[in-house]
């Protein structure tokens, strides 16, 4: 795994992977007015605390399933902007030859499992890694991501009763972005909020603000601290904000402007900006500098797939793909 800078700060750097994750979305956001990129695809812009803060926590050796907005988790993870790039445009050239797209992409060299289109169902799966860590002596834990929307899923509920069976090594990591779709999750989670679900079935719990990228670090650690030394699972609750719309076809009409200008207030990158100012660690000068150079990553690395947009994978790229 190659770090995504060169940083020598470690806070610095979780600026530059926020700024860069950030760029690579509103690219997307851009192509999409164009009608450049075929299918759709979902947007995790105003949530870069979260997945930059989580992979931040992890070790080579843990393991991660995302969600269907999982463009944050890949490049946090794995820094491979280009074949991100690629996968977006379907070509051969992306780290699943195109076949992956926007929400089925994978790459298990760097322990990425897979981002999934399934709600929810990506638990189950981390489920069974957590089995493999567990019954073959392997290190780490594995994290299973989810959303809100999925905390109703019958899987959901399934995974967690699982894993406190069986003591598993698995984080549930919920990203709490307050819809599902076009439905507020307050309307949607009877009595309770979802940490409190997480007692019912012997699982130790915690919310964080999702936008506050020092605290979802440091409660991701605090986490696997505890799935490590109680071989037990653990869920943590990341309260953020989905900036943009569900998908790209989305036209946010059932948020109100006061909501959306309120949350803009809390943007990750804004706050932790003023973080790191604050702690003479960063000046605005530097920052636009970082924030040029995520964006000119993004661009040399839309430009290169934009020129193979019309090489797509045959069988010999296929069977090399699955070793075939």
């Amino acid at each position: 795994m190659e770090p995504l800078f060169s940083a020598k700060d470690r806070e610095t750097s979780l600026m530059q992977t926020m700024l860069l994750s950030r760029a690579f979305e509103e690219k997307i956001a851009y192509l999409n007015e164009l009608k450049a990129l075929h299918g759709t695809n979902h947007l995790a812009i105003g949530q870069e605390a979260c997945h930059t803060g989580l992979i931040a926590a992890l070790d080579e050796d843990d393991w991660i399933i995302a969600t269907h907005r999982g463009h944050g988790f890949y490049l946090a993870r794995t820094g491979d902007i280009t074949g991100m790039a690629e996968e977006m445009y379907g070509t051969k050239y992306g780290m699943c030859r195109g076949l992956g797209g926007s929400m089925h992409f994978s790459d298990m060299e760097n322990h990425y499992i897979c981002s999934t289109g399934i709600v929810g169902g990506g638990l189950p799966i981390a489920a069974g890694a957590a089995i493999n860590l567990k019954y073959c002596g392997k290190p780490g834990i594995s994290v299973a991501c989810f959303g809100d929307g999925a905390s109703n899923q019958g899987m959901t509920f399934e995974t967690m009763n699982l894993a406190s069976m069986m003591g598993l090594r698995l984080l549930f990591f919920c990203e709490n972005n307050q819809y599902a779709v076009s439905s507020p999750s307050s309307e949607f989670i009877a009595n309770t909020t979802l940490v409190k679900r997480a007692a019912g079935f012997g699982i130790a719990s915690f919310s964080v603000d999702g936008n506050d990228i020092t605290a979802v670090t440091k409660a991701v650690i605090e986490a696997k601290e505890y799935i490590l030394r109680e071989n037990r699972p653990y869920f943590l609750e990341a309260v953020t904000y989905r900036m943009s719309g569900h998908s790209r076809s989305d036209k946010l009409v059932y948020r109100t402007e006061e909501e959306e200008a309120a949350w803009m207030e809390k943007d990750p990158i804004k706050l932790y900006k003023k973080v790191l100012m604050d702690d003479g660690a960063l000046t605005e000068e530097a920052f636009m500098e970082m924030k040029k150079s995520a964006e000119d990553m993004v661009e040399d690395a839309f430009r290169v797939a934009e020129s193979h947009k019309d090489e797509h994978a045959d069988i010999t790229d296929i069977m090399e793909l699955y070793g075939g």
